[in-house]
């Protein structure tokens, strides 16, 4: 009478165990890779002009941004940001984004350390919006935006 192999049911179980642990590991490799740093600031930017947060959309403003922003509003030069978020007034709906699906994400291409360029939905068609570090924080170059050519949509 034969023994049963011992060696070979304990393998068999150690073998099974091994591919159950690569699957899980393949799974957790394969999730959604971690959202651009620059393409969240420009959503969080979205979302505080959507929901009428004026401190938070010119917060998230580049300081290029903030200051063409107090020009255009006609304020004397140096005028603190407390008299642009003053005069601001984001009302809160307000859509400006496409509601066809088309969700923030980084420009293709090569993008420098401190600059980067989010490709998203504004005023009804695609911009390249450029996004600026400033002080480990990403902000949004408003004025420095560039529609997208039909061709390129």
């Amino acid at each position: 009478m034969r023994r049963p192999r011992r060696r070979g049911i304990i393998g068999a179980v150690l073998s099974r165990l091994l591919l159950l642990l690569l699957g899980l590991g393949a799974c957790v490799a394969c999730g959604p890779p971690p959202r651009d740093p620059a393409v969240e600031a420009y959503e969080r930017f979205a979302a505080a002009l959507r929901e009428g947060r004026s401190d938070e959309v010119h917060a998230l403003l580049s300081p290029a941004s903030q200051q063409t922003l107090a020009t255009r509003m006609q304020l004397p030069p140096g005028s603190a940001g407390e008299a642009v978020r003053a005069r601001l007034a984001v009302r809160p709906g307000w859509t400006f984004e496409v509601h066809r699906g088309v969700r923030p994400r980084l420009e293709a291409g090569e993008q420098a350390a401190a600059r980067r360029v989010v490709r998203a939905p504004l005023a009804g068609r695609e911009w390249r919006v450029p996004m600026v570090q400033v002080e480990g924080d990403w902000r949004v170059d408003l004025f420095g935006a560039q529609p997208v050519p039909p061709a390129e949509g």
